[in-house]
């Protein structure tokens, strides 16, 4: 189906019979003529615009000689210097409510009444209606008496040609100041240029409403001034310079000639010039912008950076609106080329009069579109993948970049700066702990997978009294033996790091693993090692929880997590001397039985808690000695190799912070998803970086 776009126009092809409809020509100067005849604005793309033929006159067609002769319907074609000229652009009547209309008919109807029943002064007969001027008293208006046949009948049409301003406007319905309704008097005013005076009809009926009164004219649209337009609506506090201009009669102006190429179009006018009514005075002062002089706007328009930049989410269809027009002359576009480049969009634009612009969504940095980078900078620095953010940018239709471009731009930019970024981080870290002196360090590793499959293992450094990552180490599968070795080859790798750099380590606390402790005593005696007192405990609770699930055993179990917090006061309380901390330890097989005192030991004889009252120790389940239960339990406290690690707990270490980073961890590196080597040493340095940055805040 095939629409007319001229304003106004309703024919389309399904439903007119004997109206052809024909496409713009493809010459330029043609198609401008076309457009100028027209005068729309929201015109959409020209492939897609017809004009039927009522808008041509018949010498606009060619008439061929079989036609003439046999007296057929031929395909009418245009001639080439067609051009549409009958257009009616007129506005759609506005229709205002039923119930408003009946209440004004209703009060006009009780107003005239009660002129009419006021007493007769004798100035006036029941049949004439007296004409007062609508401006009030202070009005130079001529007031005149009318009879009732000078009133014309309402099936006539009576018409005023406005001479003073040489302007066309469509039909106005002209209503009284006083009340603003359209069945009250109507008054028509009308400037007589020889002399000056005014002329005032008012007509009034107690049965039939006042007719609406047409002014005719040669054309019934209005002409607009090129190049001299009013600008309404400015401030009286406006920032923009503005010059003053003699502003004279408005000339007519020919329809034949081209309109200029500033035309202010009816998008750029206030409502209140769009008036038809409205009318420029003479000699009146208006204020346009100086064009020479630059706003304050403009003086602050420099580029801002790419990253700090406002950015905002356009539709395709909205920034047609935008570009329709051409930026150097404000002629409409004829044909747009948009190329997207990932994140970009580029569009070339050519208008009528032959200009060619060309528009960036995005600066361009060295070829290459700022926008693409600063996307994958944001997926990796926010700790994203680009598969989640990519099925965002899906579900929305956005254009997005690609997964080659998000990689690449990672290998070629990201990656770079974040590795610079963090040695620029560690030589400061590591020079204020040369210059503390001998620091304490916390140490744990992690794996990158749940289970015992894992590809990476990072091991991290962490100073214990200011929670700062001092030094890390990715450590792959494929470089050791299995993955429970990945944890001492990182561990060895952040020593060797730290002590290359000069950094005394006093003392270091870590987990409880077995080549570490070894590596430890073997090549590092002189460093102190401790244990962390969290995984000692849990490894207490873990075996008391094996053996309190054999038969026999039932008992033991309301005492195990008693047991976890007895070590842990214990190593609290020892004061570094781990012959106490021992006796303290298995202490706990005496008070388990009920017995609180005892003589064997040498430093802790009796236990640290109060005198249990009698009514209390009866509601507590007391092991008894020699019990299957109590023999459990004997055999988890008195273990030789947990006996040994004890001297480890003295100095009261624990991992809480390294174990907090972790789980921040998560955030840049999930053990849900997978990352290459360099990825997962980026996304580590991230997490690193974002640890020391908010290590000291309050």
């Amino acid at each position: 189906m095939v629409n007319c776009c001229v304003p106004g126009c309703v024919n389309y092809s399904a439903k007119s019979n004997g109206i052809s409809y024909h496409k713009f020509p493809r010459d330029t100067q043609r198609r401008k003529a076309w457009l100028e005849r027209i005068r729309r604005n929201n015109m959409p793309p020209l492939e897609n615009c017809y004009v039927c033929s009522e808008h041509f006159s018949a010498e606009s067609f060619e008439v061929t000689l079989r036609a003439q002769i046999t007296g057929t319907k031929c395909k009418r074609r245009l001639k080439e210097d067609a051009i549409p000229l009958e257009f009616c652009f007129r506005p759609p009547a506005k229709r205002p409510r039923l119930s408003s209309e009946n209440r004004l008919r209703r009060r006009s109807h009780e107003e005239v009444i009660i002129a009419l029943l006021k007493p007769d002064n004798g100035q006036s007969t029941p049949s004439q209606s007296t004409l007062t001027s609508a401006q009030g008293s202070n009005s130079n208006m001529e007031i005149l008496d009318v009879s009732a046949a000078d009133i014309a009948p309402p099936s006539e049409c009576r018409s005023l040609s406005d001479t003073a301003t040489q302007c066309c406007f469509d039909p106005i319905v002209l209503v009284s100041v006083a009340t603003q309704t359209d069945d009250l008097p109507t008054t028509v005013a009308s400037d007589n240029s020889s002399n000056g005076s005014s002329l005032v009809k008012t007509l009034a009926s107690f049965n039939v409403p006042a007719e609406e009164w047409e002014i005719s004219h040669d054309h019934n649209y209005s002409m607009s001034i090129p190049m001299v337009y009013p600008t309404y609506g400015l401030g009286e506090h406006s920032l923009t310079p503005y010059k003053e201009i003699e502003v004279g009669p408005l000339v007519e102006n020919n329809i034949d000639n081209d309109f200029s190429d500033k035309e202010v179009y009816d998008d750029d006018i206030d409502d209140d010039c769009k008036d038809p009514n409205w009318n420029l005075p003479k000699g009146k002062k208006i204020l346009l912008p100086d064009g020479n002089e630059s706003s304050e706007e403009e003086s602050e328009g420099e580029l801002q950076p790419s990253d700090t930049d406002k950015k905002y989410l356009v539709f395709s269809n909205c920034l047609d609106q935008l570009i329709k027009r051409c930026s150097k002359c404000g002629v409409v576009v004829t044909g747009k080329k948009k190329k997207t480049t990932k994140s970009m969009l580029s569009v070339e634009m050519t208008c009528l009069d032959g200009h060619i612009t060309h528009w960036d969504s995005q600066p361009i940095i060295k070829r290459k579109p700022v926008g693409n980078l600063l996307l994958a900078a944001s997926i990796l620095f926010t700790g994203n993948t680009f598969a989640s953010v990519s099925r965002l940018a899906s579900c929305l239709n956005l254009q997005f970049i690609s997964e080659s471009v998000f990689y690449d731009t990672q290998q070629r930019f990201l990656f770079p700066v974040l590795n610079q970024a963090w040695k620029n981080e560690q030589q400061m870290v590591k020079q204020e702990l040369v210059n503390k002196g001998a620091i304490n360090l916390n140490g744990d590793g992690r794996c990158d997978s749940p289970g015992h499959s894992a590809k990476y293992g990072p091991y991290t450094l962490m100073d214990n009294d200011s929670g700062k990552v001092v030094a890390f180490s990715v450590v792959q599968v494929s470089e050791v033996t299995s993955s429970n070795a990945m944890e001492k080859e990182g561990f060895k790798r952040c020593i060797e790091s730290l002590e290359d750099d000069r950094v005394q380590i006093d003392r270091i606390a870590t987990d409880r693993h077995v080549s570490i402790s070894s590596f430890m005593n073997k090549e590092r005696p002189q460093i102190n090692h401790q244990y962390d007192v969290w995984h000692l405990s849990k490894w207490v609770v873990k075996k008391l929880t094996s053996k309190a699930q054999q038969k026999g055993c039932e008992e033991l179990m309301p005492w195990i997590q008693s047991m976890s917090n007895h070590l842990w006061w214990c190593a609290a309380t020892c004061d570094g001397n781990v012959v106490l901390l021992r006796e303290k330890w298995k202490s706990v097989l005496h008070h388990i039985v009920n017995k609180h005192k005892w003589t064997c030991n040498t430093l802790f004889h009796q236990c640290g808690h109060r005198r249990i009252p009698s009514s209390e120790a009866k509601n507590i389940c007391w092991l008894k000695p020699g019990s299957p239960a109590h023999l459990a339990l004997e055999e988890v406290v008195l273990n030789t190799k947990l006996l040994k690690d004890l001297a480890k707990l003295t100095d009261f270490c624990h991992t809480g912070n390294i174990e907090v980073y972790h789980s921040m961890m998560l955030k840049y590196c999930s053990k849900q998803e997978h990352f290459s080597y360099k990825g997962m040493v980026a996304r580590t340095q991230l997490a690193a970086l974002d640890n020391n940055a908010n290590a000291e805040r309050p």
